[in-house]
Parts: C-alpha cells; sequence; structure tokens
C-alpha cells in the first residue's frame, strides 16, 4: 500500500475500469446530478500491507470556505440538490426562487469539504478494488458530493458503508481522480448528507412562554375543543396559579400541569421548510382542511435575559398570537404545519400536549391554590359558628418574619404556617358522577391574594364520608368528609 500523502494528486483523467463515473464539466455549474451505479452490498477491506510507521489520517483538502462557490449533493437515492453562493457571500439553492440556504447549514458543509479529513488509508490503488465497489457501499453511495472552487477547480467525492458495519464512526470514501480507497469520520458523511428540505431557513417561533396568557385549540370543524386562560395579569406575582381550564369545562388549573404546557409552547420549534403556502401544497400537506388549530396568545409587556458581558437586557414586547394549522399527514413522528404563510413539518410529540390534552388531567386537584406568600387574607366560614378571619402582614424588607392576626388579635405566625401548609397538600378523592347531588354547603373559604385576586372553596355534604368540593364556583370532584386540616 501506497504510504498516505498529505497533498491532493492532480486529476489526470485516467479511467478506473468500474470505477463510479465522474461528474463532467456540467458540474462546474453544479446544475447535474451526480451519477451511481447500483450493486450488492458486502463489507470487507483490502488487506492494509502491513509496513513500519504509517500515516492512519490527515487532510485531504485544506482551503478557504469562502473560496467554494458551487456545491452538488446527492444523499443516497434522492435526487441531487445544488446550492451556489451569490454576490453577497450567502448561498441560494439553485433553480429556486428566494430560497436562501440556512448559513448553519452551508457553513457545515462548505467547512467540511474546504477541511476534507480522512482517518484511514486502506489501499493505494484503485486496481485493487475498483472492480469491487459494491463491496464497500461506493457503487450506491451514501452520499456523493461535488464542488467548485473560485479558479474553477472541481472535487469530486463519494462516501459508502461503515467500514466496520453497526460501529457508525468510520466510513469507506473515494475521491474521484485519487486512486486511494479512504476511511472517512463518520462526522463527515453527517455534515455533508443533507436533505434538500433540511436547507431553507427556518423560523423561530415568537412565543415568549413569560407572557403567555391564552393558548387555544380547535377541531377540524373550527369548534373550540381546549382552551386555557390567565385568570390575572401576566405581571402578577402569583400567576402561576391563576390559569384555569375554560373549554371544555371551567375549572382552575393544576400549576405544575400549566407549567409543563407552557414549557412546551415556547420549547416549539419549526422543523423543516416544505414551501410556499400555494393551493396544491395545501392540499397535497392536508392543510386545506386541517386537523387542528393552535393558537397562543401573548400580551404586551417586557422580558429580560442577561447578556454575555453580563448586563441585564429588557426588550419590550406588543401583543401578539401565533397560529399554527396542523395537519397529521407526513408520517406518525411529523405533522405538516401552516405558519405565516408557509408549509413546515413539525415534530407530532411536541404538538402532542395541545393538541391531544386531557382537560380532565390538568384540572388542579388541590383545592387549595393559593401557596402561603401569596396568601393576604383567608376568611372561614363554617356552619352554626363564628366566622374566622386570618390577615397576614409582611414586611417589605422581606426578611422580617410576617405577622398573623385572627380576628384582629396576633397569633403565632410559625403556628398559622404550618397548619397552612398541610391544606395546601390536601388532595381530592375523585370525580363526581355526570348526574351527581350534593346537600346544602356547611364550609366556605375565601382566599384573597396579593395580586388582589380572589379564590373561592366550598364543601358540600355528598354522600356519608364525603364533600362535594365547589372550586371558584364550579364543582367537579369530592373529598373525603374532614379531609381539611383545621386551622389555629
Amino acid at each position: 500500500m501506497l504510504k498516505a500523502e498529505r497533498k491532493h494528486r492532480a486529476r489526470d483523467g485516467r479511467g478506473r475500469g468500474t470505477r463510479i463515473r465522474q461528474i463532467t464539466a456540467a458540474a462546474l455549474i453544479c446544475l447535474a446530478a451526480v451519477a451511481v451505479s447500483a450493486a450488492v452490498l458486502t463489507r470487507k477491506p483490502p488487506e492494509k500491507e502491513q509496513t513500519g510507521q504509517q500515516e492512519r489520517g490527515g487532510y485531504l483538502f485544506q482551503a478557504d470556505p469562502g473560496e467554494i462557490t458551487c456545491v452538488t449533493v446527492r444523499p443516497g437515492r434522492q435526487e441531487p440538490w445544488t446550492m451556489v453562493r451569490g454576490e453577497d457571500g450567502l448561498f441560494q439553492l439553485a433553480g429556486e426562487r428566494d430560497w436562501p440556504v440556512d448559513p448553519l447549514i452551508s457553513d457545515r458543509i462548505t467547512d467540511a469539504l474546504a477541511h476534507l479529513e480522512y482517518t484511514d488509508i486502506f489501499s493505494g490503488n484503485d486496481s485493487e478494488y475498483g472492480n469491487r465497489l459494491q463491496e464497500f457501499g461506493l457503487a450506491e453511495p451514501q452520499v456523493s458530493v461535488s464542488w467548485v472552487l473560485e479558479n474553477g477547480q472541481e472535487h469530486i467525492l463519494h462516501i459508502g458503508d461503515e467500514v466496520e458495519p453497526g460501529e457508525a464512526d468510520c466510513c469507506f470514501m473515494v475521491v474521484d481522480g485519487d486512486g486511494r480507497l479512504y476511511g472517512a469520520d463518520n462526522g463527515t458523511l453527517q455534515d455533508l448528507r443533507v436533505d434538500r428540505s433540511a436547507l431553507h431557513m427556518v423560523p423561530a417561533l415568537p412565543v415568549r412562554k413569560a407572557l403567555t396568557d391564552r393558548i387555544t385549540v380547535r377541531n377540524s370543524a373550527g369548534e373550540l375543543v381546549a382552551a386555557w386562560e390567565l385568570t390575572g395579569r401576566v405581571t402578577d406575582r402569583d400567576a402561576a396559579d391563576s390559569w384555569k381550564i375554560t373549554v371544555p369545562f371551567v375549572y382552575a388549573a393544576d400549576e405544575e400541569m400549566m407549567r409543563k404546557l407552557l414549557d412546551n409552547a415556547g420549547n416549539l420549534k419549526l422543523g423543516t421548510y416544505v414551501g410556499e403556502a400555494t393551493e396544491e401544497r395545501l392540499a397535497s400537506s392536508g392543510l386545506s382542511r386541517p386537523d387542528a388549530e393552535l393558537e397562543i396568545h401573548m400580551a404586551a409587556g417586557s422580558t429580560g435575559m442577561v447578556t454575555d458581558t453580563g448586563v441585564y437586557d429588557v426588550t419590550d414586547w406588543q401583543e401578539e398570537t401565533v397560529t399554527l394549522m396542523i395537519a397529521r399527514r407526513q408520517d406518525e413522528m411529523t405533522d405538516y404545519v401552516l405558519y405565516d404563510g408557509a408549509v413546515y413539518t413539525m415534530t407530532h410529540f411536541s404538538l402532542a400536549p395541545f393538541t391531544e390534552a386531557d382537560p380532565m388531567a390538568m384540572a388542579a386537584r388541590y383545592p387549595v391554590l393559593t401557596p402561603l406568600d401569596s396568601l393576604v387574607s383567608l376568611t372561614v366560614e363554617e356552619e352554626g359558628q363564628k366566622d374566622t378571619h386570618y390577615e397576614i402582614s409582611r414586611m417589605e424588607d422581606g426578611e422580617t418574619a410576617p405577622e398573623c392576626l385572627k380576628n384582629g388579635e396576633p397569633i403565632s405566625y410559625e403556628s398559622f404556617e404550618a397548619a397552612y401548609q398541610r391544606l395546601l397538600v390536601v388532595t381530592v378523592s375523585g370525580v363526581l358522577p355526570e348526574n351527581a347531588e350534593w346537600g346544602g354547603t356547611h364550609t366556605k373559604y375565601t382566599f384573597r391574594t396579593v395580586s388582589g385576586g380572589t379564590h373561592t372553596l366550598w364543601l358540600s355534604g355528598y354522600d356519608e364520608m364525603h364533600d362535594a368540593v365547589t372550586l371558584d364556583g364550579q364543582t367537579i370532584f369530592y373529598l373525603i368528609r374532614n379531609g381539611m386540616t383545621a386551622l389555629p
């Protein structure tokens, strides 16, 4: 075997017998496909000559990525695509108007080509393997790439099967005009094997979790099937505790479940760009009659973040709504969505928390919704007894312990805190039957919060062992009788 050379040999135009056909001069403008022949795949590299010290890897090419003017990629059996560098230095997909290539993708490709590495040399002479291309996956490569430099030089490579099946760390590679059989790092394959659909720049969805105050889902008929709404303001100190389900029923939303839903909203990302929303494309993607519509509304407000320099940067936002029309038509993993006049893909799993949400599972299971640090006052009215009124006062310094008044008289805040914390963990016992009936209310709680909000909790006799729970006027659950902790 020939010792690996760092410098790429000039192409001499000689044939290889059964070698892969080269991309001809038409590829200089990168508008032709990379031609490959088909064969059965088996794998066994030629026996390597056992010599003394050998170079195991290096660079086949080293250039400035900015010198690459044109690239044609054929991923596997798919149709090839071509990107051409424009006068502004950015790449454009050839033959497509207004389709700039995402710089994150084009930079990755040109950098891999301008610094093309090999990890090993398995043969220094194509006569040893030229009639065995199918054994290395090179008769039908995983990817074939041609690229042109500013000086007019053209290079073509083909990457085949893994050297060790299942290892996924090294693949066979050949370069037109170079008789050697190389090993290419799997990272090179991943950088170059790019589908056309991944090239278009994809906008970020402007969902600001901190300012979200309404989420709605409609079905294919345009009917509301799920909705969540913030009852206060996004700037309220207790905003996280103030969400309620408004469709298909009205009830307080569980804080933890709402937090997860808002996290999902903030993490929504468009997948790949499919194309402009033409009538034909909408029909082919199922978006002429969408399966669902997801709408996320954000209130006007400000968000802040710490910059790389350590400065806290505040951005003001106007009221805004993000609307996604959804068609579950592509495959089990991916949906089509219509957003801002274009069709994209999105993972089905990112949309499922909204389109497949179980509102009942998101209903608050805790009758007491107001955390202690959000509580200003609490009034308890028990049948046949005098009303009890508690008031919590806190010092503005945030360090002095709060004070608690019971009917105007000081009591131990620590005692009240301990009892109230036990109230916060009381959970309902189950869901009332659809036609359930209950008696009169025997206990009422009225919670007032730091933001001026109010929550009411009424307990009414349901059967000998349970009470019906009415939270903010809505009755869905029942609670074991005497399940509420007594306050001091």
